[in-house]
């Protein structure tokens, strides 16, 4: 009887989902997670959603190159989500580029390997300096675990090593002065506890050049989530967007 009951559950099994399954917990939790942002998205709460063509319509039918399947383990970008943050900086002029929070590097890489100019590309990424993952840095419950599994620069130091500068500090004391007013893109995906992500924006949009790209990750769309409560709040003062099927946030700077 068992065995007939587990037959007759194969009917509802596709390839993603025994891909999930296979793939273990993290890959599974990331994807239950995108399935909460659509609930939501239907549901019509949280932020306002696009589907990633119609935000950068640039991007219609080029193809990015991908050379690193992301380790989901790490809790880094989805496959899709890197695709698209390689398809923004391929097909739009984009020279400066400034990240905050590298992990592996490899967003970093990704944006480097895809550079509409890379001779003319520069990219600083910023992380914890290497022997700081105790409680000098660490606000939320899980991010001492989460630091513990990184390998800063990985793929940075495998695929483009001297091409991207690699910077070591605290966001929330790091002086941001120097790059003020000077980059095409920045990208948050650093500490999620409010006071970080709160200093990390103010930064970010102090970085941006006019018509700037500012894009963070982990916007779970999730009432509770800080990044979702804050980005959330943010929308009332600022025009931004979710990618669709993604957990990226979009906002361009238009003074």
């Amino acid at each position: 009887m068992k065995i007939k009951k587990i037959l007759s559950g194969c009917q509802f099994l596709n390839i993603a989902a025994i891909t999930l399954w296979l793939s273990g917990k993290s890959s599974l939790k990331k994807y239950l997670g995108i399935c909460k942002l659509e609930y939501y998205n239907r549901k019509k709460l949280g932020l306002p959603v696009k589907k990633f063509f119609d935000l950068f319509p640039n991007c219609q039918n080029q193809q990015t190159t991908v050379k690193i399947i992301p380790e989901e383990i790490t809790g880094g970008l989805t496959l899709l989500e890197l695709q698209y943050l390689s398809s923004i900086v391929k097909c739009y002029p984009i020279k400066s580029i400034f990240e905050i929070g590298t992990f592996d590097g490899c967003a970093s890489t990704h944006m480097m390997l895809n550079a509409q100019f890379p001779e003319q590309c520069s990219i600083c990424t910023l992380d914890l300096p290497k022997n700081k993952t105790d409680n000098d840095f660490v606000y939320d419950p899980d991010n001492k675990g989460f630091l513990e599994l990184r390998r800063p620069g990985y793929y940075i130091n495998r695929y483009v090593p001297g091409n991207v500068t690699q910077l070591f500090g605290d966001s929330m004391e790091f002086d941001f002065s120097p790059y003020y007013e000077s980059m095409d893109l920045v990208f948050i995906d650093g500490n999620h506890n409010k006071p970080f992500i709160q200093k990390d924006t103010k930064n970010a949009l102090k970085m941006l050049k006019p018509s700037g790209f500012l894009l963070w990750h982990d916007y779970f769309g999730i009432p509770g989530e800080v990044v979702t409560d804050y980005l959330n709040q943010l929308s009332n003062n600022m025009q931004i967007i979710r990618i669709e099927k993604t957990c990226l946030v979009f906002y361009q700077k238009n003074e």
